[in-house]
């Protein structure tokens, strides 16, 4: 994805790139990531939870390797004061988790586009886990 402004652009590990600008933080011993999450057509899908995983967290966050926000309702989100290295960004309905590389003093800016969701098939009945395959259909 292309984002006004950016100076520099990595692959992101899914078909997407990663566009780095300067980080708007004091600290330059640390990065950004922030983004966009947004559905397969291109609307915005505030409201999901993003998460950021990596080891390089553990020592900034009392021994815990992720961290998760909240998209607000325009599918916007962020981590702040993130330490550098490569971490692993998800978020539901994503289908993939890639890889995103944090830089000392610049931000990640990149876009998380949603899978489509799974089409309903009105001749697949819903049965218990286990169950024998439904002989019939739906009507």
């Amino acid at each position: 994805m292309v984002f006004a402004g950016a100076i520099a652009a990595a692959p992101l590990g899914c078909g997407s790139q990663v566009q780095y600008e300067p980080a708007a933080t004091a600290n330059a011993q640390v990065g950004q990531v922030r983004g966009r999450v947004v559905r397969d057509d291109g609307q915005p899908a505030g409201g999901n939870s993003v998460s950021l995983y990596g080891e390089q967290l553990r020592s900034s966050h009392d021994g815990i390797d992720s961290i998760s926000v909240l998209a607000d309702p325009t599918g916007n989100f962020h981590f702040d004061n993130v330490p550098p290295g490569e971490y692993r960004i998800a978020t539901s309905g994503l289908g993939k988790e890639p890889h995103v590389v944090v830089r000392a003093g610049q931000a990640a800016v990149l876009t998380l586009e949603l899978e489509p969701p799974p089409k309903f098939d009105p001749n697949q009945a819903a049965k218990p886990y286990g169950a024998p395959p439904a002989r019939g259909r739906i009507v």
